[in-house]
């Protein structure tokens, strides 16, 4: 049984459309899994603060939030689960905002505003419209 299938498992009996979206949020999650640990890495080699700057706890968080995200879809809590990673990443991507506009002052602070959209993006395909 290939990883998908293990986390995908209580979905198998949902509608077509949970079943899709359950598996591109699965995706989005391992794809989060698989870069942060990498940026993680790059902040630690260049940034002045070392293991424990702002960008590294707060990519620690975003890493723990998406391991939290996917226990939460392996348990069948596919809204609970989508709604945290918006949640976590909307919070993240305002201290990071934040931090560049008044810690590093020659950062380009509004480069983040660019990455609202993915947020945005991951609200609408992933949250339940009520």
């Amino acid at each position: 049984m290939n990883v998908s299938k293990y986390f995908l498992l209580p979905y198998r009996e949902s509608p077509f459309i949970v079943q899709e979206k359950s598996k591109a949020l699965f995706y989005f999650i391992m794809t989060f899994l698989i870069l942060i640990p990498i940026a993680i890495t790059a902040f630690t080699i260049i940034q002045y603060h070392g293991l424990f700057g702002t960008a590294n706890v707060t990519l620690t968080v975003l890493l723990i939030t998406s391991v939290i995200a996917l226990i939460l879809l392996k348990k069948g809590r596919f809204n609970a689960s989508a709604n945290l990673m918006a949640t976590v990443s909307a919070i993240i991507l305002v201290v990071f905002l934040f931090y560049n506009g008044f810690q590093a002052k020659n950062a380009d602070h509004l480069s983040f505003t660019f990455y609202m959209p993915v947020v945005i993006i991951l609200t609408a395909l992933f949250s339940p419209v009520r």
